[in-house]
């Protein structure tokens, strides 16, 4: 019975740290438009300006 609780809490604290980990983990994909897809959308404005 002893080795059910080691296993429930530390199967508990694998996913309490994860989802802390998740959900503090600083997003990688920025909001909105990425850096390429600007970059890309004023190189076609510049393109559309110079015809």
């Amino acid at each position: 019975m002893n080795d059910i609780w080691i296993f429930a809490a530390t199967a508990l604290g694998i996913v309490v740290i994860v989802s802390v980990a998740v959900w503090c983990w600083p997003t990688r994909i920025p909001k909105g438009r990425s850096v390429d897809e600007i970059r890309q959308r004023i190189e076609d404005e510049d393109d559309r300006t110079r015809q």
